[in-house]
């Protein structure tokens, strides 16, 4: 793992590493470790976790927990991380601000800052979803009920064999003198 220890070098041998260097570094030594695929970002990752999760998972819902941290929870980190090393390994520390690297002062004690952003987009913080057991063709479905299709965070049908389902539309080519 020469790539990992190239991204690790940042932290501990970069005293003047930039903001920038760091969660670059901390970000893709994540992918690594979560078992991303080369050139992926975080948060392709972590989307693409959550697919997996949803289509094989028989629970109703997916655990936050077990994905990678989104792109800005991690730069956060990676920054507190920094510092942290910064602050056993050096002296200079005094010259890094706490409030620059993920830190902020709240009375007398530094707490860290997990995000700037908030937990999910709105629109995502309201999906609707069914657990119908057979079809989704009455009204007691939920996604049918607020007029949406079902989708693949469907408990039951996961929006691929149900009467809720969008219907992919087939275009032939109407010569079929090629065949």
């Amino acid at each position: 793992m020469p790539f990992f220890r190239e991204l690790a070098s940042v932290f501990f041998l970069k005293q003047d590493a930039t903001s920038d260097d760091v969660i670059q570094s901390g970000q893709s030594a994540l992918v690594i470790l979560y078992g991303g695929e080369t050139g992926e970002s975080l948060d392709q990752l972590r989307y693409r976790k959550f697919n997996h999760k949803v289509l094989t998972n028989s629970l109703s819902c997916v655990h936050v927990q077990s994905l990678p941290p989104t792109s800005e929870a991690a730069s956060q980190h990676c920054k507190r991380a920094y510092y942290q090393i910064q602050e056993w390994t050096n002296d200079s520390v005094h010259m890094l601000s706490p409030s620059d690297w993920g830190w902020v002062l709240q009375g007398t004690s530094l707490c860290p800052i997990r995000t700037i952003l908030p937990p999910a987009p709105d629109n995502l913080l309201h999906v609707i979803r069914c657990k119908c057991k057979s079809g989704c063709d009455t009204r007691r479905c939920t996604c049918r009920k607020n007029g949406l299709d079902c989708s693949s965070a469907c408990s039951e049908c996961k929006g691929l064999n149900c009467s809720n389902c969008k219907v992919l539309e087939i275009h032939e080519d109407e010569d079929d003198s090629d065949i």
